[in-house]
């Protein structure tokens, strides 16, 4: 190691192994993966603390909230094995309904972890839909598996691929001995689809082509008519067995998965700051050299790994005129403007919803009764009215 903890109690004076801009999860899981391998790392976070968008506020006294996630809908399990994370580490809810569609006519569509429950509920609206849930489930289960082992590999460098690169991406055999490279095809078939596509193959319900195409543009600023949300619509499904519209909480709220891995951070020596803004990231040569904060002080490290944003990491913190003119133009032309407005009420009292019994209020609700509904809330925002 280039520093000790018995080398200065003040972090500007040592020089780190490596400094993680932010403290979300994955930050959180960056820096204690490279904590655990024996590298000085430092974690500065700009706001009094930890936890990104899995942070917990208190809007009003003794209502406490998730500022942003409210469920997980995923996490990759190389994780929690890599770091020994046990199920009494980090207490995941899974509630047996996963999501509830409020419909018209109180005729809403329940979302359940067994497929043949879902289909049951779906068959007050449509026979035809019901009978292709199953088969439905397992074509996204199909495609998921594909893209799990694709998130493992290191991108390759296209065009010129070399051999070993080829070679590093031998896990995605797996998947192709199973399903054929038939599966391949519909991957690359799917990923570019805009939502009505995917829906016109399977669906004709209007409430439910809404709410599947409301997981398609999870996340996103986009509306479901923009192509590629057929990809973010597997996306968040990894790693859910082929439950659609999975959904994980976590006793105490997401902030918890975050206390988590600082407390496992900090067991491998991993060093904290907060309330300390980075102003830029010091360059020598083109090469990060650590970070200059907004007070001032520099703290040197070999390598720096931000949670940003491309645009801030890249525009604000490294400076645009430091970057390749073509790399540069690229950053700026990916569209990701903020899509998300979240409101958060104290109730007196949990609010009574005809056709919904008072046992299944512990789930997800949505308001998407069709696909031109999800479309015009897009337009919305993207004219910002």
């Amino acid at each position: 190691r280039n520093g000790s903890k018995k080398d200065s109690g003040n972090i500007e004076m040592k020089h780190y192994d490596v400094i993680v801009i932010g403290s979300g999860i994955n930050s959180l899981s960056s820096a204690a993966l490279l904590g655990k391998v024996g590298k000085n790392v430092l974690v500065l976070e700009a706001r009094n603390n930890i936890g990104g968008m899995a942070s917990t506020i208190e809007f009003s006294p003794g209502y406490k909230c998730n500022i942003i996630n409210d469920t997980i809908k995923w996490i990759n399990p190389k994780l929690f094995k890599d770091l020994n994370i046990k199920s009494q580490d980090l207490q995941l809810i899974k509630p047996e309904i996963t999501h509830i569609a409020l419909g018209k006519n109180n005729e809403h569509i329940f979302f359940h972890r067994d497929n043949r429950k879902t289909a049951n509920s779906i068959k007050n609206l449509s026979e035809k839909d019901a009978n292709n849930w199953e088969d439905f489930t397992l074509y996204i289960k199909k495609l998921t598996e594909f893209l799990e082992r694709l998130y493992q590999n290191t991108p390759p460098k296209l065009p010129g691929i070399s051999i070993q690169e080829a070679f590093s991406m031998r896990n995605m055999l797996g998947p192709v001995f199973k399903h054929g490279t038939r599966g391949i095809v519909d991957l690359l078939r799917v990923a570019p689809m805009m939502m009505p596509e995917m829906m016109d193959e399977w669906f004709e319900s209007d409430l439910l082509r809404g709410t599947l195409s409301s997981i398609g543009v999870h996340h996103s600023s986009l509306g479901p008519f923009a192509a590629s949300t057929g990809y973010n619509f597997l996306h968040q499904h990894l790693y859910s067995n082929g439950v659609i519209h999975n959904n994980n909480f976590i006793k105490g709220g997401t902030l918890e998965f975050a206390i988590l891995l600082q407390k496992i951070a900090k067991s491998y020596n991993v060093d904290f700051k907060t309330n300390t803004k980075v102003k830029s990231i010091k360059l020598n040569n083109n090469f990060c050299r650590g970070v200059t904060l907004e007070n001032g002080d520099e703290i040197n490290s070999n390598f720096v790994v931000s949670g940003l944003d491309p645009k801030n990491t890249f525009i604000n913190l490294i400076g645009s005129q430091n970057l390749n003119p073509n790399f540069r133009t690229q950053i700026r032309n990916i569209k990701y403007r903020g899509s998300i407005t979240r409101i958060h009420f104290a109730l007196k009292s949990i609010p009574k919803i005809k056709n919904i019994p008072l046992e299944n209020m512990n789930s997800i609700f949505s308001l998407c009764p069709n696909i031109e509904y999800l479309e015009r809330a897009s337009d919305n925002m993207k004219y910002g009215q």
